[in-house]
């Protein structure tokens, strides 16, 4: 019996070579690697992949960080500083954060600064996602799975060589589950899932310096996702002083005041909620008179994490559209020309309520709150502050990539190339405090 080390063949630097020569720290898993250490997403990676963390923001942005190396930009229009590609085209906004891994032939994360190779956005390395293409074997599979909260998930793929020249691989995945937390004020679960994406890729070769393939891939989600988890929050009643200055007034110690105290999320007092004259609501509705000064005070949150308190259920939509082509031609035995090009188009709208609470106040009756009570023009009769976030938002891409490479028996090579990036992207965010746009 002998233990062998199996000789994995990568891209890392945009040439396919064995993992055990290329001078780069490299983690490359198959997709039978993927399926045998339970890695369903990229959130999975951070188990089998040295130096990766991943973390999503409050405006549906994520990081992805290596070796400490990321952002923690929350802005809409924010870039990672980890570079994103499918089959090394790079991706300004992607639904890999949302999505499951199927049909992969292997996923690379490239460790360190890559920027020579894979340009912009790429100071701490490199996540790099390659499907699988038509191979000339007509095979075929199909995987399910059922479990608790009523979850269904099917994965399947189909392989069809067309003579010898030509073949077709149709991919698919489909995820429903139930929610699994409890909105006890709608008595509706949410936090489910409920999405679906499609692959297929094309692929011609007529002869042996010639080969290419076109692909399209189709993502789904329409379901009732947080963005977030359950806020727990010790309140901030506010400063007492300033400098050797005495503050007794309530309302002035409480616009002094930070929303929630850094204090242990473990503790009774962090079931509370943020002094709102510390949030954005407070001050305004303070002062047209149609909040009391603090109206979370009193709150006290249900103590299950899985359980929330919003009279709007959240909402998650997402689609997204990518095509590309790649063509690699043989000038000569030890000279290529590849050219990859790559359009996508992506929309996401998401809405939910920012507390996981109801507020203890109520508007008072004033002018802009007749009878105590706010029509807003999208959350409809309100008699309580409601902190509410919608985000939308829509992007066009389009990237074409030509490179000529070497493959010299001597100890010099070359890989020369250009690329073109066109990225268009517009969206809103909506905050809503039961009362007006902010």
């Amino acid at each position: 019996d002998t233990t062998t080390i199996d000789d994995v063949i990568v891209t890392a630097q945009r040439r396919a070579e064995s993992i055990q020569t290329i001078p780069i720290a490299v983690s490359a898993l198959s997709e039978e690697t993927l399926q045998s250490t339970g890695v369903v997403g990229v959130t999975d990676l951070r188990t089998q992949v040295p130096n990766l963390a991943f973390s999503r923001t409050t405006v549906n942005g994520f990081n992805f960080a290596i070796r400490g190396i990321g952002s923690k930009l929350t802005a809409v229009s924010g870039d990672t500083g980890v570079g994103v590609h499918v089959n090394n085209s790079p991706l300004a906004s992607s639904r890999i954060a949302d999505a499951e891994f199927y049909d992969m032939e292997r996923v690379e994360v490239l460790r360190g600064p890559q920027g020579t190779l894979y340009g912009r956005n790429a100071t701490g390395g490199v996540f790099n996602a390659l499907t699988a293409k038509p191979t000339d074997v007509r095979e075929g599979s199909i995987s399910g799975e059922a479990g608790n909260f009523d979850t269904l998930r099917f994965k399947g793929m189909f392989n069809l060589p067309l003579g010898e020249a030509f073949a077709v691989r149709a991919a698919g995945y489909y995820l429903d589950r139930g929610g699994f937390t409890d909105n006890v004020t709608t008595g509706n679960d949410v936090d489910d899932r409920s999405l679906w994406s499609t692959r297929l890729t094309a692929a011609f070769k007529p002869n042996e310096r010639f080969d290419s393939y076109l692909l399209w891939e189709h993502f789904e989600e329409a379901d009732h996702r947080l963005r977030g988890s359950k806020l727990l929050c010790t309140p901030d009643p506010g400063r007492t002083t300033v400098g050797a200055v005495t503050v007794n007034n309530p309302i002035a110690q409480g616009l002094m005041s930070q929303g929630c105290l850094p204090r242990s999320l473990y503790s009774d007092a962090a079931f509370g909620a943020p002094n709102t004259l510390g949030t954005t609501e407070g001050p305004i509705g303070l002062g047209t008179g149609m909040l009391p000064f603090n109206a979370n005070a009193g709150v006290v949150q249900r103590r299950s994490l899985r359980e929330i308190q919003s009279p709007i259920d959240p909402r998650y939509e997402a689609q997204n559209d990518f095509v590309q082509f790649l063509a690699n031609f043989d000038l000569t035995d030890s000279l290529q020309v590849s050219l990859l090009s790559a359009w996508q188009t992506d929309d996401f709208d998401a809405r939910q309520r920012l507390e996981t609470f109801l507020p203890s106040g109520r508007f008072l009756p004033t002018a802009f709150s007749p009878g105590g009570v706010f029509n807003d023009p999208q959350l409809g009769a309100q008699t309580s502050p409601l902190g509410y976030s919608r985000i939308r938002r829509g992007s066009e891409q389009f990237s074409t990539e030509l490179r000529i490479q070497s493959s010299f028996d001597g100890p010099w090579n070359y890989n020369l190339g250009a690329i073109y990036v066109k990225y268009d992207t517009s969206g809103d965010l909506i905050f809503e405090i039961g009362r007006a746009h902010v």
